[in-house]
């Protein structure tokens, strides 16, 4: 199935460290997630999801799992950008992959969304978005880089009235093998990435029981790639931060099945962009 972490073993000790360096290597990078808030009840804003701001060709989109928007229907889009500061909010026309049979998109097994931003952002926020060069286009599946998963869980993301507070959080993982992913019906190893979902995680560089990754969806995967360097005594390697996917949901382990985590690849969320505004890539 995936490589077995055994929390007993001493080389959980180098686990520990490889965990510790793809954390500190896509610290930049997860500043690009930005928590989405819809109102729902009582005209009150709520963490709804998550979202990736990517600028390609000086045009800024947020990157998410379709089911997040929807929630919001055709309403305008809200993200929050934290520190008290107020609600950002827009509308236009969001790109996505087809509706499922209930004209949402709960079963639609690719639940990709790509949302144009059509206000002037402000100048920091702008600064945290990747570009096109931060994106994960490699066609090697089959690797055993870390990769971190990013987000703002609703347990730590609000609103007070127009003001959004919360803290992103980032949780290491480990891939499951290509051959595995038969096992799992959702899915398309073309299509997705799956990462373990284990009960205990690296959170604060210890143990910790994992949380529900609740309000995480349309977040990103960010895989810490590692490139080998050879010297004149050693190999140096260095990690490379790349987005692969953008978080659709999770799987707890339910009886002999692990509990994966599935993001859809970041190829897809381009091909719409590609699809809806042919010639910017």
């Amino acid at each position: 199935m995936k490589q077995k972490i055994d929390y007993t073993d001493p080389i959980f000790d180098l686990y520990k460290i490889k965990c510790y360096e793809a954390l500190d290597s896509t610290l930049e990078l997860e500043k690009s997630t930005l928590p989405i808030y819809a109102v729902l009840k009582n005209n009150k804003p709520e963490h709804i999801g998550t979202g990736v701001l990517i600028n390609i060709k000086s045009k800024f989109f947020i990157f998410s799992a379709s089911h997040v928007f929807d929630e919001i229907g055709d309403d305008p889009l809200s993200i929050g950008l934290g520190k008290g500061r107020k609600l950002l909010t827009f509308g236009g026309d969001r790109f996505s992959t087809a509706r499922d049979k209930t004209g949402k998109h709960q079963y639609d097994p690719i639940d990709a969304s790509v949302f144009p931003v059509t206000v002037d952002l402000p100048k920091d926020i702008k600064e945290q978005a990747l570009s096109y060069k931060d994106l994960d286009l490699s066609e090697n599946d089959d690797n055993n880089d870390i990769h971190i998963i990013a987000g703002y869980r609703i347990k730590k993301s609000y609103a007070i009235g127009n003001q959004s507070y919360g803290k992103a959080q980032a949780f290491p993982s480990i891939k499951l093998k290509l051959k595995d992913y038969s096992l799992y019906k959702k899915l398309d190893k073309e299509l997705h990435i799956a990462l373990a979902y284990e009960s205990y995680n690296i959170i604060n560089g210890i143990k910790q029981k994992t949380p529900k990754l609740t309000g995480m969806s349309g977040g990103g995967i960010f895989r810490s790639k590692e490139i080998r360097i050879p010297a004149s005594s050693n190999i140096d390697i260095i990690r490379k931060p790349l987005l692969s996917a953008i978080t659709i949901g999770y799987e707890p382990k339910r009886h002999n099945r692990e509990g994966i985590v599935i993001g859809t690849k970041i190829h897809v969320h381009l091909s719409l962009i590609q699809k809806y505004l042919p010639g910017l890539l």
